[in-house]
């Protein structure tokens, strides 16, 4: 019997020593499998810190993305009726909690920097010689012989809003980033001429941050100022603590990103894309209280602003289930039930972000420090859409 007991004890002492060589092996040897695998404990580490404050319980939002999702820590702020109601995952979800994490710690909004900035197009449409159906090439005067594609002269300011202008982002040579290697917008946007358009403009809607940055350019050559400079001047955006990200490193106040979905890129990621280029696609960074509260405050209350920022025409065939039905600025979408809904999705290495604005001017912001999985755009986009309409 004293036999067995010491067999047993040796065997269970191997079995011991053996996960944890095989746990320090895959840390050292392969960390971001190692997080992979001991995520599930992590994740109900991060649940025990939620905290809210406010009339409307959204808390659920934040369980649900960091157990379904796999997002160890986030911020989520609710403007409804005019009254905030938000959480916070009190630490960043490295080991034993990790770091500290409140209502105004900085996340980087990435791609919810395009409705923001979509804002100063249609301010500068109603109070400058800009027009929305004015021909791009108005703005960025190219000769007709120099382009590759005829279809370039049809571009107009509104295709590059609703992503209409025939760039693809998946398209060779039509992207902002390629590993290593600087983008060929702002610095160099006269090689526009030189790309071959997915479609005729205004035909279908591919996504492509080229648009914007595009934008940008119109913008300063219109003015003579950058877009954030406008956009500052015009709608007090830096008041909300909201500041465009750097192109290397990180600001002070951010919160520690995670890596563990982001694939070959980690924290050092600013290295190998060109961040500073498209500043204008994806550079904003800050709370999810300071976005709902500006957008509610500044962007809502302006009339000419948001009744085009807010239009609804997606395109007749668009998949309105989908987060992909761009219109100008905002996707459409719509409920089960039948509700239309303006949302934004983002996502940077290491962060994600969404913005919902209802039909009855309620805004929502969620913003995580980590990637969403396959499919979590649209996951997260009903589950918040299910506390806009019942409240849970």
């Amino acid at each position: 019997m004293q036999m067995t007991k010491r067999l047993a004890g040796g065997a269970l002492g191997l079995i011991l020593c053996f996960i944890l060589l095989y746990g320090f092996h895959l840390w050292t040897a392969r960390p971001l499998d190692f997080q992979k695998r001991v995520y599930p404990l992590r994740g109900v580490l991060s649940q025990l810190y939620v905290e809210c404050d406010g009339l409307l319980d959204v808390s659920s939002v934040l369980r649900f993305s960091v157990r379904e999702l796999k997002i160890p820590s986030g911020q989520i702020a609710i403007i409804n009726s005019g009254k905030l109601s938000r959480c916070v995952v009190t630490k960043d979800g490295r080991w034993f909690g990790g770091g500290k994490v409140s209502h105004d710690t900085r996340f980087r909004y990435a791609s919810l920097t395009k409705p923001a900035f979509a804002s100063v197009i249609f301010h500068l449409a109603a109070t400058s010689p800009l027009e929305l159906r004015d021909p791009l090439l108005k703005h960025l005067p190219l000769e007709a012989s120099r382009l590759s594609d005829p279809r370039t002269k049809s571009i107009r300011i509104k295709h590059l809003l609703s992503h209409q202008s025939g760039l693809d982002e998946e398209k060779r040579g039509h992207g902002m980033f390629s590993h290593g290697k600087k983008a060929w917008c702002p610095d160099s946007w006269q090689d526009i001429a030189k790309k071959k358009l997915k479609y005729e403009p205004g035909l279908h809607t591919t996504y492509a941050n080229a648009n914007y940055c595009l934008l940008a350019v119109v913008v300063q050559r219109l003015t003579g100022k950058p877009w954030f400079q406008l956009l500052d001047e015009h709608f007090e955006i830096s008041s909300y603590g909201i500041k465009v990200i750097p192109s290397e490193g990180y600001l002070p106040d951010e919160v520690n990103y995670d890596f563990m979905n982001s694939g070959l890129y980690t924290e050092n990621y600013y290295l190998y894309n060109d961040l500073a280029s498209g500043a204008s696609t994806l550079g904003l960074s800050g709370s999810a209280t300071g976005l709902a509260k500006w957008f509610s405050r500044e962007v809502l209350t302006n009339t000419t602003v948001s009744e085009g920022l807010l239009k609804w025409d997606p395109s007749p065939s668009c998949d309105l289930s989908s987060v992909k039905c761009y219109m100008s600025g905002f996707a459409g979408y719509q409920s089960v039930v039948g509700k239309r809904y303006f949302v934004h999705t983002g996502k940077l290495y290491g962060a994600s972000s969404l913005i919902v604005v209802s039909d009855q001017n309620d805004v929502l912001v969620w913003l995580g420090n980590g990637n969403l999985p396959g499919g979590g755009a649209e996951k997260l986009v009903k589950k918040v859409v299910a506390i806009m309409e019942h409240g849970k």
